[in-house]
């Protein structure tokens, strides 16, 4: 597109901050790329289970999840009674449209297969073997409002179950934590545990994993209100229309589109020159996993600092050495 070749960003949000993930933690993408942006990577969580890997292993099951193989397993016995090689080779022949039509549903996930993704990104970033280039990683205030029709919690005792299928014992802790965190309410409870453990603690496992490497990183939240929908806060993929600069309306919302302007200026800043700051924006330091500052994206822009610390505190606890290679 008539860019530079030495300078590419690359930069995606949810499934496609994962994916940017991946390609810093894959070996094989090394040196195509020089900066990196990941917006609310999505790294653990199921919608119809609470507590579930979606980064797995290709060959050997995760807490509740089955292996890689197993999974493609299951999916292909729904199109046929072949096994092994002859089943491949049967389901090769499927048409797009018979893949569509299968019953059974194939949970995709990112698989550590030992050669293009050699372990968990979080751990690849914690060792310092992620690509070395400057980095930014942000979340919204309100990921799991996003998600509320699907988290399903009857009562405490239901929380600590749904958990404790990937925690194990640290789960009662923890449902009381975010049963704290949510004053009691089980649906808010839920949306909070979902922000911080699909979203906020592995984001901060992988900024901190950057003091391993020269490259900065840079921490934001998201926290501007939905306009349409303000019950619920700043949820999941809001931050888009503002990062596009898309936002409609914009003649009745100027502070958005201020807004909108100074994080299109921000990620351009980023893209050129490895540092968001610049053109008279607020000033946004580096992250340190010291004081872990941050910026907050509203429409007064200002730093913070550890964000959702008492929730990632407690997660670091409860997945210590969850996240091994095959």
């Amino acid at each position: 597109f008539g860019g530079n070749p030495d300078n590419v960003t690359i930069f995606g949000e949810s499934a496609g901050g994962t994916s940017v993930a991946v390609l810093c933690a894959s070996p094989f993408a090394g040196g195509l790329f020089h900066r990196a942006i990941l917006q609310s990577p999505w790294m653990f969580g199921y919608m119809n289970q609470l507590a579930k890997p979606n980064i797995i292993r290709l060959k050997t099951p995760m807490a509740n999840s089955s292996s890689a193989e197993q999974i493609g397993e299951v999916w292909g016995r729904a199109s046929t009674d072949e096994s092994g090689i002859a089943a491949v080779a049967e389901l090769r022949k499927l048409t797009p449209t018979e893949v569509l039509a299968t019953k059974s549903y194939y949970q995709t996930g990112v698989t550590i297969d030992g050669w293009l993704l050699p372990d968990h990104p979080i751990t690849l970033f914690a060792s310092g073997r992620q690509a070395d280039v400057p980095t930014m990683i942000g979340t919204t205030a309100d990921e799991g409002n996003y998600f509320r029709r699907w988290v399903q919690i009857a009562d405490r005792t239901d929380f600590i179950n749904k958990l404790s299928k990937f925690y194990g014992e640290p789960a009662e802790q923890l449902a009381d934590l975010f049963l704290q965190i949510g004053k009691g309410d089980l649906r808010d409870s839920g949306s909070q545990f979902v922000t911080d453990a699909w979203f906020v603690h592995p984001a901060r496992q992988m900024l901190r994993g950057m003091a391993s490497v020269k490259s900065p990183a840079f921490q934001y939240e998201f926290a501007q209100p939905s306009r349409s929908y303000p019950e619920l806060g700043a949820p999941h993929a809001l931050d888009l229309r503002y990062v596009f600069n898309t936002l409609p309306n914009t003649e009745s919302r100027s502070d958005d589109q201020a807004l909108a302007d100074a994080m299109t200026d921000y990620w351009v800043q980023f893209a050129t020159t490895g540092d968001p700051n610049g053109n008279g924006l607020p000033h946004w330091p580096q992250y340190n996993a010291d004081t872990r500052e941050f910026l907050q994206l509203q429409t007064k822009i200002q730093i913070g600092t550890n964000l959702h610390n008492q929730a990632c505190d407690a997660l670091d606890e409860a997945t210590r050495g969850n996240w091994g290679a095959d």
